[in-house]
């Protein structure tokens, strides 16, 4: 049975030149002018997609599987930012960094799974919240095929129900309804 990394590897976010990822508040976005904020954005996440593929590098060299972090992009989801990964300056460069993680997970065989955050919650009774939940769920299932994950049980997306709310059978109706709402990627 393998082992796995759950989202850091921590010999290498702590060593004298850290590997850790990137994040970005939508306030710190909001207090720069838009191409500052672009710019600063397009570092973050094209450094959050290196250090993806040095962890999967390492879970590579010592046969783990990896789950996916859920940080990746910040603000990409986020409607107020209103940012999309083209509106990006490191846009090719992320795109070919996905092509870089694609070839190194099939040509090493790692197992890659993701656990989108707990805020994501199908089975809301929110539907802005449900609306949001689907962008974010499909965005982490779209960055999954780019890079070369199977549609399968081979690369699972972990999903939160998050709702106590009500009868058991309700809230599971709720989750499977929302849930066919999502775009084949997940």
């Amino acid at each position: 049975m393998r082992k796995g990394v759950c989202c850091i590897v921590l010999s290498l976010a702590e060593q004298d030149n850290p590997i850790k990822f990137n994040t970005m508040t939508y306030a710190r976005f909001s207090s720069m002018d838009r191409k500052e904020a672009l710019s600063t954005l397009s570092f973050r996440i094209l450094n959050n997609m290196t250090t993806t593929y040095q962890y999967i590098k390492y879970c590579a060299e010592h046969n783990h599987t990896y789950r996916i972090s859920s940080d990746l992009f910040p603000l990409i989801t986020y409607d107020k930012a209103n940012v999309k990964l083209e509106d990006l300056p490191d846009y090719h460069k992320i795109l070919v960094s996905f092509d870089s993680i694609k070839d190194l997970i099939q040509s090493r065989n790692v197992r890659v799974s993701c656990h989108p955050s707990e805020f994501n919650v199908l089975a809301s009774d929110n539907e802005n919240a449900i609306t949001k939940t689907i962008k974010e769920l499909n965005h982490y299932g779209w960055f999954m095929t780019q890079i070369g994950c199977p549609l399968n049980y081979d690369a699972p997306m972990n999903m939160h129900i998050h709702n106590s709310k009500g009868n058991l059978n309700d809230i599971v109706k709720k989750f499977m309804s929302n849930f066919q709402r999502l775009s084949d990627d997940v």
